[in-house]
């Protein structure tokens, strides 16, 4: 009845250990997605910036309408996905 115990014991504490670790991993994926909100959000922020000047200042070679509409695709898929 012993041994019984001693298994019985060794798996609970196995299965706490377990539940601990995945909160703890659950934890840090929270932080790490809270990083990455701050980090896209700056993105989205530059994009929309750089959109704006490549349309407000064109340049005489018309490549300034080609990074318009990249950067505004960028911003659109960003925004929406």
């Amino acid at each position: 009845m012993n041994e019984l115990n001693q298994e019985i014991s060794k798996k609970i504490i196995g299965w706490k250990r377990t539940r601990y670790n995945r909160i703890n991993i659950s934890e840090r994926f929270k932080k790490y997605g809270s990083h990455w909100n701050a980090v896209m959000f700056f993105m989205n922020a530059f994009a929309i910036v750089l959109t704006i000047v490549s349309l407000k200042f064109p340049l005489k070679t018309g490549i300034d309408t080609i990074v318009a509409g990249c950067f505004s695709i960028y911003v659109i898929l960003l925004q929406y996905f």
